[in-house]
């Protein structure tokens, strides 16, 4: 996590996070905390490389819903 962001909003991306498919989390988590590119990330967990892009593209779709309605609240 950027260590610039504010307490609050990393407590509010962690929350989100947890609210998304265990699929679209997993990438997420390896690529944003653990650096791995897509093709790594599809040799590691076994999958096609479209599958891998479609997971992270459903995620963060999902995850800038999840913050945009937090903050609407």
């Amino acid at each position: 996590m950027d260590s610039t962001l504010d307490p609050e909003t990393i407590h509010s991306v962690r929350q989100v996070l947890e609210t998304l498919p265990e699929e679209q989390k997993r990438v997420l988590e390896m690529s944003y905390y653990d650096g791995l590119t897509h093709v790594e990330l599809a040799e590691q967990l076994g999958e096609s490389l479209g599958t891998v892009k479609t997971r992270i593209r459903l995620g963060m779709q999902k995850l800038k819903q999840g913050l945009r309605l937090g903050l609407l609240q």
